[in-house]
């Protein structure tokens, strides 16, 4: 179960067999966190979406290759791989 003090970022591992969520590393292979503190919000993503980095927005925004991300802004915090 995931407390409130988990500052791990994790995602969805598209490098891994059945895209699995695990912690996101860093480019130099070391495990990547959060840096602004611990989470205030619940994050996550809509899965079979993707964002597109070859296309861009009018103001010259692209994608990021990863699915759309969500952050849900509550009273309670949700466990990790929950549908809510």
């Amino acid at each position: 179960v995931w407390g409130i003090s988990v500052t791990a970022k994790m995602e969805v591992s598209k490098q891994r067999s059945h895209n699995i969520i695990a912690q996101d590393m860093n480019k130099d292979g070391s495990p990547r966190y959060h840096t602004y503190g611990i989470p205030f919000f619940n994050y996550g993503l809509i899965a079979q979406t993707w964002e597109d980095p070859n296309l861009k927005s009018t103001q010259g925004l692209e994608g990021d290759n990863d699915p759309l991300d969500v952050m849900e802004l509550g009273s309670s915090i949700l466990k990790m791989g929950s549908i809510t």
